[in-house]
């Protein structure tokens, strides 16, 4: 039933829902799930899914459950109906008749991980809204690709590379691997002991703004966390003589012990001021003698050739080493509709 309330939570497509085959018992433990798993579940009447994919998700759910019953005496509770019916009566007739095919409108997103090895038991949410369709007010920045959960599960198997740990996040997006991040430092003791903080930047104003609606949330880590910050960045302006300083003065300000990006590649004009970018930040505090500095990128694949114009690029200026990464972390990575595409891990050092 995990798998029922997790796909609900992070608007998983309806084909890939699955609910157990009739059995003793079945129908009470699916609805009892239902019920306080999700509709009456407190996080969920704060921070629901987009009411268009709530009201698909309560059809298929009366019908797997009408499929469930097994006797005569068996009905489904009515606060199920009625919710369905509160989704009906709220939704213009217009919405009813275009659904199929008007653009998904913006949605809170909830994310399940594990985030400490040491307990893998324990299960950490993560709430952001995003947008669900490719370009949204002019930007891709409004909803998280594929490699950001890539990358947010390699973190959670490998806490100890940010917990503790100034971090730098190049094209933060909406936020999700900054409330990766923030959720790691507040859950293990060595952020009591030391002064970890995370510095999240991206170019676009509209973006920056969502991603402080995203990270103040009440109900994630990140609205606790003491030393988050946001800043505007451009890359280009690593190779602009006339605001390189601007670029300097927010690396020796964020004196980054680690710096992540996913999905930062995606346009070979881009290439040139990331590797820019990345090398100021890199070796941003090599004078304070706490060199070297990493940086940790996941990349999605999309075309093979600017990956690899890329990945050449970097190797003039960095070492490159892959990181291992499990087939259930491309997976997850690839839930929303970008199967196919290869994820992979990289991370940069310094040459000597």
């Amino acid at each position: 039933m995990d798998d029922l309330v997790q796909d609900y939570a992070r608007l998983t497509s309806l084909a890939q829902f699955q609910l157990p085959s009739a059995s003793p018992g079945a129908f009470n433990r699916v609805q009892d799930t239902l019920l306080n798993e999700i509709l009456l579940d407190p996080h969920f009447r704060v921070y629901p899914p987009a009411p268009e994919y709530q009201l698909r998700f309560w059809k298929w759910t009366i019908q797997g459950l009408e499929a469930l019953i097994d006797d005569e005496d068996t009905e489904i509770d009515a606060r199920i109906y009625d919710r369905l019916v509160e989704l009906i009566q709220s939704t213009p007739n217009s919405q009813l008749a275009t659904r199929d095919s008007a653009p998904p409108s913006p949605s809170y997103i909830t994310h399940y991980l594990r985030l400490c090895p040491e307990t893998p038991n324990a299960i950490h949410r993560v709430t952001l809204l995003e947008s669900r369709t490719t370009v949204e007010q002019g930007t891709t920045g409004l909803k998280t690709w594929p490699a950001a959960h890539a990358l947010a599960r390699w973190l959670g198997k490998h806490p100890e590379r940010v917990k503790g740990k100034r971090v730098l996040e190049l094209g933060s997006g909406v936020g999700y691997l900054g409330l990766v991040v923030a959720a790691i430092q507040l859950d293990t003791p060595e952020q009591e002991k030391s002064e970890p903080s995370i510095w999240l930047t991206d170019v676009n104003n509209v973006v920056l703004s969502r991603c402080r609606d995203n990270l103040d949330l009440s109900c994630n880590a990140s609205a606790r966390h003491r030393r988050l910050r946001l800043r505007q960045l451009d890359w280009f302006s690593a190779l602009d003589a006339d605001r390189i300083s601007s670029v300097r003065g927010l690396m020796a300000e964020a004196d980054p012990d680690v710096i992540l990006g996913a999905d930062i590649v995606y346009d070979p004009s881009i290439i040139p001021p990331l590797i820019a970018t990345l090398h100021l930040a890199i070796s941003a505090n090599k004078s304070a003698g706490r060199y070297p500095v990493s940086a940790l990128l996941a990349l999605t694949v999309r075309r093979p050739e600017t990956s690899r114009r890329f990945l050449d690029a970097a190797e003039e200026v960095f070492i490159i080493t892959t990181l291992d990464i499990t087939t259930e972390e491309i997976e997850l990575g690839q839930n929303d509709g970008h199967s196919g595409q290869e994820i992979i891990i990289i991370q940069l050092d310094m040459k000597d």
